[in-house]
């Protein structure tokens, strides 16, 4: 049976500071100016160099897409930046996505992205994960 590439599950890249903020429960949204899809379910924490380690996941609740400042205006206040790295880092763009997180699993033993797959990278913006490799990451603690 071939592998299939499952819609649901992504692997992204966030700097350290950021991805312990998601995971110790301080960051509750992750900001994102790419096409994150709607239909996300998941999301692996890469952290980002110095770490570079699979650090956990987290279940989405939802991905909520508005102008920079709506966003914001909702979650500035539990997003783990401050206004004015919020801003430039959407500078020129007319839309923000927010991808709020509902539940984490931080595993005891971070793992490298090679521990999943022996050719998998790490995404400038993010990648979809496939059955297989959930099914090793979701085994992790």
């Amino acid at each position: 049976m071939p592998i299939r590439k499952n819609k649901t599950i992504i692997l992204l890249p966030i700097y350290p500071k950021y991805a312990n903020a998601i995971m110790d429960g301080r960051k509750k949204v992750e900001f994102r100016k790419k096409n994150i899809p709607k239909t996300i379910e998941y999301v692996l924490v890469y952290s980002t160099v110095p770490e570079k380690k699979v650090i956990g996941y987290f279940k989405v609740k939802e991905v909520q897409e508005k102008t920079p400042k709506e966003l914001w205006d909702d979650f500035g206040d539990c997003g783990e930046i401050e206004k004015d790295l919020f801003f430039d880092y959407y500078k020129g763009n007319e839309f923000a996505k927010g991808i709020v997180i509902e539940a984490t699993t931080i595993f005891e033993n971070p793992i490298t992205l090679t521990d999943i797959d022996n050719n998998l990278r790490a995404p400038q913006s993010f990648r979809y994960i496939d059955d297989k490799m959930w099914k090793k990451v979701s085994r992790v603690r």
